[in-house]
């Protein structure tokens, strides 16, 4: 699947996922708002180690809410967006980053880590939807979807 679709997919998940938040998790209004473009960096995250649109996305995005994050008072949430984009330059593609295990982990550790859980359980969402799409399209292409 590609960028478009990608962007996409995840934004409909993110959408999907505030009002899940609001109206079914009693989550407040005020935090919901950030469900949505954590879920779309989650999205794309398994793309950014490669040289594509993700890449260049994530990069641009993720500095903005790093920043935001900073000025917040989370510095070490502004370091957890960005230490896995490092890792995952290194890395090949379809490698750790196009698997099960980093959504499952992140919802792990949000049961440790309950002041970030949203933020956690969003981008693992975001990771799952994408992983889902690069099964699903295959299939579509041949017609079986």
């Amino acid at each position: 699947m590609n960028f478009k679709g990608h962007l996409i997919g995840s934004i409909i998940t993110g959408l999907i996922a505030s009002s899940v938040a609001y109206y079914q998790c009693d989550v407040k209004l005020d935090d919901t708002a950030i469900i949505l473009p954590i879920c779309i960096l989650g999205g794309n995250f398994p793309d950014v180690d490669t040289n594509s649109i993700p890449s260049k996305f994530y990069a641009i995005f993720g500095l903005i809410l790093a920043i935001v994050l900073i000025y917040s008072g989370l510095p070490a949430l502004a370091g957890a967006i960005f230490v896995p984009f490092i890792l995952a330059k290194a890395t090949v593609h379809r490698g750790w980053t196009h698997k099960y295990y980093l959504p499952v982990g992140m919802m792990i550790i949000a049961n440790y880590w309950p002041e970030y859980a949203l933020i956690l359980i969003a981008f693992g969402v975001g990771v799952i939807t994408h992983l889902i799409l690069d099964k699903i399209y295959p299939l579509a292409e041949k017609g079986w979807v």
